[in-house]
């Protein structure tokens, strides 16, 4: 599994298994013409404003991610849905602050150690 952004130039040969997994993307890019949307793993609309209106920090954003989503999902299931050649595709590039980045690393540790930390809690 690897992970980019609608944007990359290292994403379009023909062929490739791109996975959508934000609540929008570009239709209008030739080579996301074949991308699946995977909505089991979207956002949500009111998490990504709750972020873009800085009402909420990254942290926050992937604490309330992994409990609303990730926590709820079984990871091999998953995992084996998309394929090991997945190429998980968001709207951001940097990998600080990347949905991509974030399951692709969650999914990495709970499918290896099959363990996470889902806590119920009051964060907005």
């Amino acid at each position: 599994m690897k992970t980019s952004y609608y944007f990359s130039n290292r994403i379009r040969e023909p062929g490739m298994n791109l996975i959508a997994v934000s609540n929008s993307y570009p239709k209008q890019l030739s080579w996301l013409k074949d991308a699946r949307q995977y909505k089991k793993l979207f956002p949500g609309w009111s998490l990504v404003k709750d972020f873009k209106q800085h009402k909420i920090s990254w942290q926050n954003y992937v604490e309330i991610y992994q409990e609303d989503i990730l926590c709820k999902l079984n990871p091999e299931e998953v995992y084996s849905s998309l394929g090991e050649d997945a190429i998980i595709l968001c709207w951001r590039s940097r990998a600080s602050s990347a949905t991509g980045d974030l399951l692709q690393t969650g999914f990495m540790i709970i499918c290896k150690s099959k363990l996470m930390n889902c806590k119920t809690n009051n964060r907005r």
